[in-house]
């Protein structure tokens, strides 16, 4: 984790920095004011909620947050307040998306619950379009950066809407809108990878990812073995994508478990 005082994103020597502790929690010492965060993973990260490794994932808070998480980076990144991105993901009205921890001991647990699953339906989202776009042959760290960045762009089109717009990322509108964002962006952004490939398994990509945020959404405790299990899905989502475009790319037929 590292105080971002150029505000690009990417570490320098010069910016004060620190790991976390196996609770996520850190502490960072800096005289300097009015800058926010970023967490960079990697393959010594473990997501507690499912006990998997969580790497290639950036995460961002703008100034003023005490927690750094999925929402804070797209409240970051869209330049959206704290109201605005609440609305847009349908956050419980005590949850302040700046200050919240819903593995804090004096959380409210309902609260709680919400808040994370959103946050597993959020990271599934991006790691299994940054899967899809590996294996069309981006690198890891490039793939998740635009994941997140087509995420970015359908939360922003939400929370700026005339309309009061809620998105479910369980929903099939919704994923539909994220993949389609992220087929742009891909293709924007990069001369090397096999967009024809990438675009045959949308679909796939599509569906996969609902049915697994729709089983995010049925858990109800994040204190048991089940919910685990569940939010660890996310990882063999992940391989199983890149695998898929891999072997579209080489005229075989990918299979994904989670289509059906």
């Amino acid at each position: 984790v590292f105080l971002d005082l150029d505000d690009d994103g990417q570490y320098s020597e010069n910016e004060p920095s620190t790991r976390t502790l196996s609770d996520g929690s850190f502490s960072i010492s800096s005289a300097i004011t009015g800058v926010g965060f970023v967490a960079k993973t990697d393959a010594s990260t473990i997501d507690t909620s499912s006990g998997e490794v969580l790497e290639n994932i950036t995460l961002k808070a703008p100034f003023g947050a005490y927690v750094v998480t999925p929402t804070t980076t797209i409240m970051k990144e869209a330049n959206l307040s704290a109201s605005e991105i609440s609305r847009a993901l349908g956050l419980p009205d005590t949850v302040d998306p700046l200050t919240f921890n819903p593995f804090d001991a004096n959380a409210d647990q309902e609260a709680a619950l919400v808040v994370e699953k959103i946050s597993q339906q959020i990271v599934t989202t991006i790691k299994t379009l940054g899967a899809a776009a590996e294996g069309a042959g981006l690198d890891a760290e490039t793939a998740a950066s635009l994941a997140t960045q087509a995420l970015v762009n359908t939360v922003r089109k939400a929370a700026t809407s005339a309309e009061e717009t809620v998105l479910n990322f369980a929903n099939e509108a919704d994923i539909a809108d994220a993949t389609a964002n992220f087929l742009v962006v891909v293709e924007q952004s990069s001369t090397t990878v096999d967009n024809e490939s990438l675009a045959a398994v949308a679909d796939i990509v599509q569906t996969s990812i609902k049915n697994v945020n729709e089983t995010i959404s049925n858990v109800t405790s994040l204190d048991d073995n089940e919910s685990q299990a569940t939010f660890a899905i996310t990882n063999t989502l992940k391989d199983q994508i890149k695998q898929a475009v891999e072997d579209t790319a080489s005229g075989n037929d990918g299979e994904v478990d989670f289509v059906n």
